[in-house]
């Protein structure tokens, strides 16, 4: 099936992509850095800090904990209804195509469309991205001698 994201829905979940990303390489250098006490008390408090900020994110995701789990894709459904919009709904009224060109004209923000297994997939690498993120930052923050710094380096 498939279906029709608004770009600043899809611009909003590249955004966050790049953020955690951002969050993640950063951490990871710093981690590599650190050489002394100092380094990892200021390395935990960032890891602290970048972990609200995933959670943040994760919580304005609205994905629902049973798909987390589970992953079943029925669960994304309440999440589908308020992201996206099956194609052929969008399709059925020409009037309603015409509009749309004329929107994304004035407006220069076209529409991109999206298969369902392409948004499974996105929300999966988003959710992928948090685990790695996380992971991370729990290791750091775990992190309390310079000899255990070097072994997560």
């Amino acid at each position: 099936m498939k279906y029709v994201i608004d770009s600043k829905v899809y611009e909003n979940h590249i955004n966050d992509e790049v953020h955690l990303y951002g969050l993640l390489h950063q951490l990871a250098f710093l981690a590599e850095k650190a050489k002394d006490e100092k380094d990892l008390e200021n390395l935990a408090e960032m890891a602290k800090r970048y972990g609200e900020i995933a959670e943040e994110k994760f919580a304005a995701w609205r994905i629902p904990g049973r798909y987390l789990v589970f992953g079943d894709r029925k669960d994304l459904a309440e999440l589908k209804a308020a992201e996206l919009t099956p194609l052929t709904a969008v399709l059925k009224e020409h009037d309603a195509k015409i509009r749309e060109k004329q929107r994304a004209a004035t407006a220069d923000d076209p529409a991109y469309i999206i298969s369902g297994s392409a948004f499974r997939m996105l929300v999966g690498d988003l959710f992928d991205l948090l685990a790695q993120y996380s992971f991370l930052r729990n290791r750091v923050v775990e992190v309390k001698t310079e000899k255990r710094l070097a072994r997560l380096q």
